[in-house]
């Protein structure tokens, strides 16, 4: 079976197509994934509270949300971007947590972030990839500051405690009246 390959260049939709693919040297790429894989498995034993992971998703996608504001439309149009925010959170929460039962880990968290850009028609498509490379780049460094004798995810998610109290307010709540 003769097996056909398009290497496309992104943003561009250029093809080279007729190129030797023989000749290219993927180690480079293979060493790459491998890394990747290392990370990934060991992100798998980070335990990340899941009362963490929209205060923290907030903070990775640099998405502040003024509770504060004194203006009635803004704080109205403000309300409305925040739950819909925490609407998606919460889903791709409930998804890697429970669904595809990868506990309350980093790697469920950075499996949250990436599902978000991804599926989010709201996002436009150039930014889905520097999103992407923020999570892996998230999802490098939360190895080695978790290692850390003071970690804590408390002050990881400084700045944003507000998101913290409203989104554990907002699911009692939510069990009262389930």
């Amino acid at each position: 079976m003769v097996r056909i390959v398009s290497i496309q260049l992104s943003h561009t939709k250029q093809t080279f197509s007729g190129l030797d693919l023989k000749h290219i040297d993927v180690s480079q790429l293979n060493t790459f994934g491998d890394d990747f894989k290392k990370i990934a498995l060991r992100s798998t034993e980070i335990k990340l509270p899941r009362k963490y992971f929209l205060p923290l998703a907030a903070k990775v996608l640099n998405r502040n949300f003024n509770l504060k504001e004194v203006d009635e439309y803004k704080k109205m149009q403000t309300q409305l971007k925040l739950n819909e925010f925490k609407n998606l959170i919460d889903n791709y929460t409930d998804k890697y947590i429970r669904e595809q039962d990868l506990g309350e880990t980093a790697y469920a968290f950075f499996n949250v972030l990436t599902d978000y850009a991804s599926n989010n028609d709201k996002l436009q498509a150039g930014a889905i990839n520097g999103l992407q490379a923020k999570f892996g780049q998230w999802l490098n460094i939360i190895g080695a500051e978790y290692a850390k004798p003071k970690f804590s995810w408390q002050e990881e998610i400084k700045g944003f405690n507000d998101l913290l109290v409203l989104s554990l307010a907002m699911n009692a709540e939510k069990t009262l009246f389930d």
